[in-house]
């Protein structure tokens, strides 16, 4: 998925309901029919029950973008401030419009790479202590954790979105004069360049990452949870006993099958294998 070109034909026409249905439209040619979220157990037991609980519930915690592992998130993109000094409405904060792009959404991470990969295990699930949740995308009680599923895209550069600003002030600068002219008492901007640039530039990563294939549900703010489905549990190599036993209830309860992952010490295959518990 190109969101850069994406970003530039809502710039070229803003408004194009049409246009934005069927740019996300092709977003969704990108999204795998399995989709699968790892998660660590630490010595932090409050935090491993909270997984648990949220795990029982059919739910995926959606965080804030600041507690992601990548100190670098949200990077991908940035404004010249200096540039939009000069508009009146912004010679007070220096052409500052948003610090953090990011504070408007809530986002969690996937990945499409299945079970099969040691460096999944080990980063994301404390060293093969943890376990992965598979989720089929296709089933229709995840009709809204697909719809906010997005593709992760990979560059090498960052992307400079300036001249989006611009635009955007430009045209606030515009509707603010109407408003004076006739007496209102609000400014209506129907601009809605800025709000899909956030979504999509918030799934933009340096390609070093790319090994991943992540995939990221994005939301707004405002929520903190979103309903998802498992369709099966992948449980650690070296996860505890307790932990095994606790998942397993979990997965008779939610219906669903249970696998634990082992490594065959005589195979001449280098790879993870999953094997059905009872």
């Amino acid at each position: 998925m190109d969101y850069l070109k994406a970003v530039q034909i809502i710039k070229e026409i803003p408004n194009n309901s049409e246009i934005m249905k069927v740019i996300y439209q092709i977003t969704r040619l990108h999204i795998p029919d399995v989709v699968y979220k790892y998660y660590s157990l630490t010595s932090n037991d409050d935090l491993n029950e909270i997984k648990m609980k949220t795990l029982t519930d059919k739910k995926i915690y959606l965080a804030d973008a600041s507690t992601l592992n990548d100190p670098f998130e949200g990077k991908a993109f940035f404004y010249n401030h200096k540039r939009l000094a000069h508009y009146e409405s912004l010679r007070p904060v220096d052409g500052k419009i948003i610090d953090d792009f990011t504070s408007f959404i809530r986002l969690t991470s996937l990945t499409g790479v299945g079970t099969n990969c040691m460096p999944m295990w080990a980063h994301y699930a404390n060293n093969h202590s943890g376990f992965c949740v598979e989720y089929d995308t296709k089933n229709k009680e995840n009709l809204t954790f697909r719809s906010s599923l997005f593709p992760v895209q990979y560059l090498d550069k960052r992307i400079d979105i300036t001249e989006i600003m611009e635009s955007l002030m430009t045209e606030l600068e515009i509707a603010k004069s109407r408003a004076l002219k006739h007496n209102m008492k609000k400014v209506e901007l129907s601009n809605m360049t800025i709000l899909w640039a956030s979504i999509y530039y918030s799934c933009l990563k340096h390609e070093s990452w790319s090994y991943e294939k992540e995939m990221r549900i994005v939301t707004s703010s405002v929520h903190r949870f979103i309903n998802a489905q498992p369709s099966a549990i992948y449980v650690g190599v070296n996860c505890t006993r307790d932990y095994l036993h606790s998942l397993g209830s979990i997965a008779q309860k939610l219906q669903i099958p249970i696998y634990q992952m082992h490594f065959d010490e005589y195979s001449l295959d280098y790879k993870l294998n999953s094997k059905k518990l009872d």
